[in-house]
């Protein structure tokens, strides 16, 4: 082969595969929506997957994420949506559970270096889902929230740039609207 021709077939690829690394984060869920279900039955909820995410992983526990553009020049980190069977049990009443998540949910949380910057009440198919935002002190460009859902169906949490907070709210809204 022509050594300049072997140049621009080096170039033409190495152009293909930056392009592809950089169109990943908007195409991968593109082509994941094509080839799922958006929705699915978690927990008894129908679980509605928000644009631009896709699920990682569906059992035991439901995993949605969002790449942020340029993912992998950058390595930085992914955003999450995590669903999860709440554990504590349907025998004491939603306010104590409540009160005693908060309490473990902000120890745990502070063991980890983040602190409470707020509280948020949803109502969600007429019931409560109460949440906490947690933030590293000096990183507010990162939120890590944690929600109870007051009829002890799920717990869910996320993970991410504060840019797609409102894409969790609008999830847990969506998510809740089912016959549970």
């Amino acid at each position: 082969m022509h050594p300049r021709r072997a140049r621009v077939w080096l170039w033409s690829a190495l152009a293909v595969v930056l392009v592809a690394l950089l169109l990943a984060p908007v195409l991968y869920p593109l082509l994941w929506r094509l080839t799922h279900s958006t929705r699915f039955e978690q927990f008894g909820w129908q679980v509605q997957v928000p644009d631009g995410w896709y699920v990682v992983e569906h059992e035991p526990n439901l995993v949605l994420t969002r790449l942020p553009w340029f993912y992998p020049l950058r390595n930085a980190p992914a955003n999450y949506i995590v669903l999860v069977e709440n554990l504590l049990g349907a025998r004491i009443s939603a306010e104590l559970h409540w009160a005693r998540w908060r309490e473990v949910s902000i120890q745990r949380e502070r063991a980890s270096g983040l602190e409470l910057v707020g509280e948020r009440e949803l109502a969600a198919a007429g019931h409560l889902v109460r949440c906490l935002e947690f933030v590293a002190p000096g990183r507010t460009d990162r939120v890590r929230v944690e929600c109870f859902h007051s009829r002890d169906v799920a717990a869910a949490s996320y993970n991410g740039s504060r840019k797609y907070l409102n894409d969790f709210y609008d999830f847990l809204h969506m998510s809740a609207n089912s016959d549970k």
